[in-house]
């Protein structure tokens, strides 16, 4: 695959927006945002930064999620521990 902005370089990675293949001139490379992206394309920058922020979010708001349900099934086990057991009733 060649590089979308030089016909003659070889493509280096993808932008992981737009799907161009990239030289390692053109193509920015940011961890922080999730892989690589057209340096030269403001569009494609600003998207990944939403979608990290996005990603960042649910993963938080997931893990909310499952600490307020292991909360939840701890009490009831908890619950049933401490609640004492009754005699037979005998008429």
């Amino acid at each position: 695959m060649k590089c979308y902005n030089h016909h003659d370089r070889d493509a280096f990675g993808i932008c992981r927006i737009c799907g161009k293949g990239l030289c390692l001139e053109c193509m920015s490379q940011d961890n922080e945002l999730g892989g690589i992206y057209c340096k030269s394309d403001e569009k494609c920058k600003r998207y990944a930064k939403f979608i990290s922020k996005m990603f960042a979010y649910h993963s938080s708001k997931k893990n909310i999620l499952m600490w307020i349900i292991l909360g939840c099934i701890i009490a009831f086990f908890v619950g049933l521990l401490l609640i004492p057991a009754q005699p037979p009733v005998t008429p």
